[in-house]
Protein backbone atom coordinates (compact mmCIF):
# COMPACT_ATOMS: atom_id res chain seq x y z
CA UNK A 1 0.00 0.00 0.00
CA UNK A 2 1.41 3.64 -0.38
CA UNK A 3 2.08 5.46 2.56
CA UNK A 4 0.69 8.70 1.31
CA UNK A 5 -2.15 7.52 0.06
CA UNK A 6 -4.19 10.13 2.58
CA UNK A 7 -2.42 13.23 1.63
CA UNK A 8 -2.72 12.11 -2.15
CA UNK A 9 -6.16 12.40 -1.65
CA UNK A 10 -6.21 15.35 0.40
CA UNK A 11 -3.99 16.57 -2.52
CA UNK A 12 -7.10 16.64 -4.98
CA UNK A 13 -9.15 18.65 -2.77
CA UNK A 14 -6.94 21.33 -1.76
CA UNK A 15 -5.99 21.69 -5.26
CA UNK A 16 -9.45 21.14 -6.41
CA UNK A 17 -8.85 18.44 -8.73
CA UNK A 18 -11.30 15.69 -9.93
CA UNK A 19 -10.15 12.71 -8.32
CA UNK A 20 -10.03 10.02 -5.48
CA UNK A 21 -7.48 7.39 -4.14
CA UNK A 22 -9.04 3.72 -4.20
CA UNK A 23 -6.58 1.09 -2.40
CA UNK A 24 -7.92 -2.74 -3.11
CA UNK A 25 -11.10 -1.97 -4.75
CA UNK A 26 -13.29 -4.91 -5.96
CA UNK A 27 -14.34 -1.83 -8.58
CA UNK A 28 -10.77 -1.23 -10.60
CA UNK A 29 -12.05 -2.46 -13.82
CA UNK A 30 -15.19 0.08 -13.42
CA UNK A 31 -12.68 2.88 -12.28
CA UNK A 32 -9.90 2.71 -15.16
CA UNK A 33 -12.71 2.85 -18.07
CA UNK A 34 -13.71 5.54 -16.36
CA UNK A 35 -10.83 7.35 -15.75
CA UNK A 36 -8.78 10.01 -17.67
CA UNK A 37 -5.65 9.66 -15.20
CA UNK A 38 -4.60 6.84 -13.14
CA UNK A 39 -1.76 7.03 -10.58
CA UNK A 40 -0.84 3.43 -9.29
CA UNK A 41 1.93 0.70 -8.98
CA UNK A 42 4.30 -0.87 -11.44
CA UNK A 43 3.15 -3.95 -11.73
CA UNK A 44 0.63 -5.75 -13.58
CA UNK A 45 -2.08 -3.38 -13.77
CA UNK A 46 0.53 -1.33 -15.68
CA UNK A 47 -0.11 -3.66 -18.72
CA UNK A 48 -4.45 -3.17 -18.04
CA UNK A 49 -3.64 0.45 -18.38
CA UNK A 50 -2.17 -0.40 -21.18
CA UNK A 51 -4.75 -2.19 -22.82
CA UNK A 52 -7.18 0.40 -21.93
CA UNK A 53 -4.96 3.38 -22.92
CA UNK A 54 -4.57 4.71 -19.66
CA UNK A 55 -2.09 6.97 -19.08
CA UNK A 56 -0.57 6.88 -15.34
CA UNK A 57 1.54 8.33 -13.07
CA UNK A 58 3.48 5.11 -11.75
CA UNK A 59 5.47 4.60 -8.24
CA UNK A 60 7.37 1.62 -7.95
CA UNK A 61 6.19 0.16 -5.05
CA UNK A 62 8.94 -3.10 -5.08
CA UNK A 63 11.96 -3.65 -7.25
CA UNK A 64 11.40 -5.58 -9.62
CA UNK A 65 8.74 -2.97 -10.53
CA UNK A 66 11.33 -0.24 -11.05
CA UNK A 67 12.54 -1.54 -14.73
CA UNK A 68 8.89 -1.88 -16.06
CA UNK A 69 7.88 1.99 -15.22
CA UNK A 70 11.26 3.19 -16.43
CA UNK A 71 10.58 1.30 -20.28
CA UNK A 72 6.68 2.66 -20.01
CA UNK A 73 8.20 6.20 -18.90
CA UNK A 74 10.22 5.80 -22.09
CA UNK A 75 7.46 4.85 -24.80
CA UNK A 76 5.49 7.62 -23.26
CA UNK A 77 3.00 5.58 -21.54
CA UNK A 78 3.33 7.25 -18.14
CA UNK A 79 5.21 9.48 -15.92
CA UNK A 80 7.34 7.07 -13.78
CA UNK A 81 7.52 8.84 -10.09
CA UNK A 82 10.89 7.87 -8.54
CA UNK A 83 12.99 9.77 -6.10
CA UNK A 84 10.31 12.02 -4.07
CA UNK A 85 6.84 10.48 -4.17
CA UNK A 86 5.48 12.46 -1.93
CA UNK A 87 2.09 14.20 -2.21
CA UNK A 88 3.69 17.46 -3.05
CA UNK A 89 5.32 15.98 -6.08
CA UNK A 90 2.32 14.56 -7.18
CA UNK A 91 0.30 17.59 -6.63
CA UNK A 92 3.08 19.05 -8.77
CA UNK A 93 2.77 16.71 -11.60
CA UNK A 94 -1.25 16.47 -11.27
CA UNK A 95 -1.36 19.98 -11.72
CA UNK A 96 1.19 20.28 -14.79
CA UNK A 97 -1.39 17.73 -16.34
CA UNK A 98 -4.37 19.47 -15.68
CA UNK A 99 -3.13 21.54 -18.18
CA UNK A 100 -1.98 19.79 -21.09
CA UNK A 101 -4.97 17.28 -21.62
CA UNK A 102 -2.80 16.83 -25.00
CA UNK A 103 -0.11 15.19 -23.25
CA UNK A 104 -2.22 12.98 -21.63
CA UNK A 105 -4.18 11.64 -24.74
CA UNK A 106 -0.44 11.52 -25.80
CA UNK A 107 0.29 9.10 -23.39
CA UNK A 108 -2.43 7.69 -23.52
CA UNK A 109 -2.00 6.49 -27.16
CA UNK A 110 1.31 5.32 -26.46
CA UNK A 111 -0.28 2.89 -23.67
CA UNK A 112 -2.68 1.62 -25.92
CA UNK A 113 0.52 0.71 -28.86
CA UNK A 114 2.43 -1.51 -25.98
CA UNK A 115 -0.47 -3.65 -25.33
CA UNK A 116 -3.77 -4.06 -27.52
CA UNK A 117 -5.36 -6.81 -25.36
CA UNK A 118 -5.53 -10.20 -27.98
CA UNK A 119 -2.24 -11.92 -26.62
CA UNK A 120 -4.80 -14.59 -25.31
CA UNK A 121 -6.17 -14.94 -28.73
CA UNK A 122 -2.64 -14.78 -30.34
CA UNK A 123 -1.66 -17.24 -27.92
CA UNK A 124 -4.22 -19.46 -28.95
CA UNK A 125 -3.70 -19.36 -32.61
CA UNK A 126 -0.06 -20.02 -32.16
CA UNK A 127 -0.74 -22.89 -30.00
CA UNK A 128 -3.30 -24.32 -32.98
CA UNK A 129 -1.08 -23.76 -35.77
CA UNK A 130 1.71 -26.03 -34.12
CA UNK A 131 -0.69 -28.71 -33.06
CA UNK A 132 -2.65 -28.59 -36.76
Amino acid sequence: TFPDADRVSDMFASKQLQGAVHINTPDIAVLMVAADLAIGAGGTTSWERCCLGLPGLIVSVSENQRFIAEQLAKAGACIAMTGDVSAEAFARVVTKLATRPDLIRRMGEAARQICDGQGTDRIFDEISDEAA
